[in-house]
């Protein structure tokens, strides 16, 4: 059994002396990354930030997005995060379906 420093230097490439051979990189799983958008709620008449969110435009946004949006600690916040993206057009696309669907459903909530 190799030892944790040997197994770690095998791991990244380096032969027993030391030397850097790429035919023992192995492949490493993807990178994957997820974004997190957090947005003020503002009345669209005034354009101040509410002080609570409507229920009603919660649940709407909630029964169109699923899990990927959320109350924030503020009460006038809201929040939507992607899912693990292996692309930037991946989180872009899902961002831009976000963005779309909050706007949407706040205006129709006078948001």
């Amino acid at each position: 059994m190799l030892s944790f420093r040997r197994q770690r230097r095998r791991r990244y490439g380096y032969s027993r002396g030391g030397a850097f051979q790429p035919d023992l990189v192995r492949a490493m799983t993807p990178y994957r990354f997820g974004i997190e958008e957090e947005y003020f709620i503002s009345d669209l008449r005034t354009r101040n930030v509410r002080h609570t969110m409507s229920r009603r435009f919660f649940r709407a946004c909630k029964k169109e997005l699923g899990d990927a949006v959320m109350n924030e600690m503020l009460q006038s916040q809201i929040e939507v995060a992607t899912s693990p993206c292996s692309s930037m057009q991946e989180a872009r696309d899902q961002l831009r379906r976000f963005r779309s669907t909050l706007a949407r459903r706040a205006a129709g909530h006078g948001l």
